[in-house]
């Protein structure tokens, strides 16, 4: 078991969220095809696979603030809960940007859109559930 965490441990070490600094490795491919014109693999690759990392770190985030909001009350568990919706929109925003749009700055457009989420569905929600919460108070 120890082999197992150890060996888990180091993939996720070597995952990494930036391209990496030799670019002596393009992934570009200069032979030839069948009509003769040149063969190249995608350019988008590398920021789709850094795309798809960011996006499976911060949902498993998320899903782990999720099961730790289950554990706790109050407050906590609220602030939890808000933080792990956070996470899952940055995580879908920047499957949406980077993997589905294949943008080359898919980090500044996965954060402009997690921005217009949060301020157009999660701000409104959360100021409703304020009027709410002040009007049982008041109420009591």
């Amino acid at each position: 078991m120890p082999d197992t965490l150890r060996a888990t441990y180091g993939r996720i070490r070597r995952a990494r969220l930036r391209l990496p600094e030799d670019k002596s490795n393009e992934h570009v491919d200069n032979d030839e095809g069948v009509d003769g014109e040149p063969v190249s693999t995608s350019a988008k690759l590398q920021c789709i696979v850094l795309a798809t990392r960011f996006s499976v770190a911060f949902a498993a985030a998320a899903l782990a603030m999720t099961l730790v909001a289950v554990l706790l009350t109050g407050q906590l568990k609220a602030n939890a809960q808000w933080l792990a919706t956070l996470a899952f929109v940055l995580a879908w925003a920047a499957a949406y940007a980077g993997i589905f749009q294949g943008k080359e700055d898919w980090r500044r457009g996965a954060c402009i859109k997690a921005a217009r989420w949060w301020a157009t569905i999660f701000v409104p929600v959360a100021v409703i559930n304020l009027i709410f919460a002040a009007a049982g108070y008041a109420a009591t």
